[in-house]
């Protein structure tokens, strides 16, 4: 589980009991984060899904309007396409946040989503102990 940790200098410093919570309190963090994670991604998931609403109830606003205005405002266009790229680069950005990382003797060995995570048993057994 800890890979390249020296366990017989852990014996000599740590008791059993020692290590076996020392173990209980990892895995409990890692099960936190996977957890948290996932609350992200579900989060992540709403923010796009209302993104994506307000980006056709703009267009339809947009449409009606077309409809019944003769001389288009171009600036007034520019504007909601700039905004709504702020928008789609400020979700980008947050979902960056979900990548992550398993670093073994000093090397990345894995990276992927929080769902990525969650269904690679392999990953989860090995480095987690999960």
């Amino acid at each position: 589980l800890f890979g390249d940790v020296n366990t017989k200098k852990l014996s000599t410093n740590m008791s059993t009991t020692e290590i076996k919570e020392l173990i209980a309190s990892t895995k409990e963090i890692l099960r936190k984060l996977v957890e948290e994670s996932s609350e992200l991604e579900k989060k992540q998931k709403n923010e796009r899904a209302e993104l994506n609403r307000k980006i056709k109830e703009t267009i339809a606003k947009e449409n009606n309007s077309c409809q019944q205005i003769q001389d288009y405002d171009i600036s007034a266009f520019k504007r909601i396409i700039e905004n709504l790229q702020r928008e789609k680069e400020n979700m980008d950005i947050q979902h960056d946040l979900d990548n992550h990382n398993i670093i073994h003797s000093g090397k990345i060995v894995w990276s992927g989503t929080s769902a990525q995570l969650k269904s690679s048993k392999e990953i989860t057994k090995e480095f987690l102990g999960i």
